[in-house]
């Protein structure tokens, strides 16, 4: 066909899949480049000739869709699609599809060990234990034992099942809230309700894990009035999506004793500004987003991206395509391209 398959990265997070998702592609198809997102770059300009987008969050709108003439497909390698324009994709032929693992299960179960690492970084008050060395103290802070603590899960799915696990062998006790009953998860847990079981739940949890996508009806959901539910001693936890929090109400009420702290992996703005208070508040625990992240998480879905990115330079549509009706139009567009 001529000339280098363009596989263009939408955001800063989206560049730790470019190098293993290049490597695994040298093996498929050496005509293959994929390129970083460049902060602050002219985006029109990075993909003016790109066929892939690998997207997180990044809004994907008519116009970028527009300005990539060239465009065969936005890809998700992650578990959910969002800021996408789909129907207006679906009407120009592009494709659009999200990454998995054939045990998606591995998944999460990565994350899920991501978030007991950042509930541990609560319960053991990493960030004062760090300031202890710089004023010299030993002995102090006091933290936290994890046995006969209560876990809320706001968001009882895949991954907040499998910390539900790790929270029981911990000897933790578990609630969870999820929008549809389920017989058999509530079995594994100390309790499983509904939406309207909410303040129930952060009233009893000592720690409140968000792990639920973010929607229209959602957005915004923790803001002072709803953290002003849980303890005094509880941290509220989120792994999710950053718009599910009001920024200024959680700063608020860790300043004003609401709460304990908070253990974050998702932000306002990604990258944060270096700046941000939410970054040096001790009572705050920060991860870069890697909850999920782990060499082996990288190896496998890095090795479902390359082969569907490969599928689709030789005429194949991707697994777990979330627009199949655009398959007709994406074929005939590809021809047309390659002829041209």
């Amino acid at each position: 066909m001529g000339g280098k398959f363009v596989i263009q990265s939408l955001s800063v997070s989206m560049n730790a899949y470019v190098g293993p998702v290049a490597e695994k592609l040298a093996t498929l198809n050496p005509d293959a480049e994929v390129r970083p997102f460049i902060l602050d770059g002219d985006v029109k300009q990075m993909v003016h000739d790109a066929e892939v987008f690998l997207v997180e969050r990044f809004p994907v709108t008519k116009e970028i869709i527009d300005s990539s003439p060239r465009l065969e497909m936005i890809y998700r390698p992650g578990a959910k699609v969002q800021n996408v324009d789909v129907p207006y994709a679906t009407s120009r032929g592009v494709l659009v599809a999200r990454g998995r693992t054939e045990n998606e299960r591995s998944g999460a179960v990565a994350t899920a060990e991501g978030v007991l690492f950042i509930i541990m970084g609560c319960a053991k008050k990493y960030n004062q234990t760090r300031l202890s060395f710089e004023e010299r103290k030993m002995g102090v802070p006091p933290t936290l034992e994890l046995s006969g603590k209560t876990l809320g899960i706001i968001g009882f799915g895949s991954v907040g099942r499998e910390v539900g696990r790790f929270a029981k062998a911990l000897n933790m006790k578990v609630m969870g809230i999820k929008r549809t009953s389920d017989s058999e998860l509530a079995r594994e847990i100390d309790f499983l309700g509904g939406l309207d079981s909410i303040k129930k739940v952060l009233g009893e949890s000592d720690f409140v894990l968000l792990s639920m996508p973010a929607s229209k009806e959602n957005t915004g959901m923790f803001d002072f009035n709803m953290i002003s539910q849980m303890k005094k001693t509880s941290y509220l936890i989120n792994i999710a999506d950053s718009r599910l929090v009001v920024k200024e109400a959680l700063l608020r009420a860790i300043d004003e004793g609401v709460i304990a702290g908070a253990g974050l992996d998702v932000y306002w703005d990604e990258p944060p500004d270096p700046n941000d208070p939410v970054l040096h508040n001790p009572r705050i625990f920060t991860t870069p987003h890697t909850a999920g992240l782990t060499t082996e998480s990288y190896d496998r879905l890095s090795q479902w991206v390359a082969e569907d990115i490969q599928r689709v330079i030789t005429g194949v549509a991707p697994r777990n395509l979330l627009n199949p009706q655009a398959v007709d139009l994406w074929q005939r567009r590809r021809r047309e391209i390659r002829s041209g």
